[in-house]
């Protein structure tokens, strides 16, 4: 049954069978509820969370959570423009909002998933093409 939900045969319910969230962070009601929900979710988490841990005087990231918040709402996600824009904008909004942000996330990719960065997250441009050998395994 592990097997089955981690591997993506459940579906939307194999996310919720064996946590509370899904793998972005969203519950049930969100998730069932669509965008709207998701959004409505999303602005609550960054304005009345932000207040709660300010109020229990916790470290608050609402600045990097309002850029995250612009960029997956109010910003077209086309695929063709979603690195350019990251690499060349958000990721360096990120970094000057919360600094050591970039090398983070560099690392969490890196042990969550066991892989480096093509075009790392510092640079605007890539140091040049991808190596398609190594990403066919050959």
């Amino acid at each position: 049954m592990a097997a089955a939900a981690q591997s993506g045969g459940l579906g939307i319910y194999g996310d919720f069978f064996f946590a509370d969230y899904n793998r972005f962070g969203q519950g049930f009601a969100e998730t069932a509820g669509g965008p709207v929900a998701g959004l409505v979710g999303d602005a609550l988490k960054l304005s009345i969370g932000n207040l709660r841990q300010a109020a229990a005087d916790e470290k608050t990231d609402a600045g990097a959570e309002t850029v995250k918040f612009v960029k997956n709402y109010f910003v077209p996600n086309l695929w063709y423009t979603r690195a350019a824009l990251d690499h060349l904008l958000f990721y360096q909004v990120q970094e000057a909002i919360n600094p050591g942000y970039l090398g983070r996330m560099t690392r969490r990719v890196e042990k969550e998933n066991n892989q480096t960065f093509w075009w790392n997250p510092e640079d605007s441009l890539p140091e040049g093409p991808p190596d398609l050998g190594k990403a066919l395994g050959q």
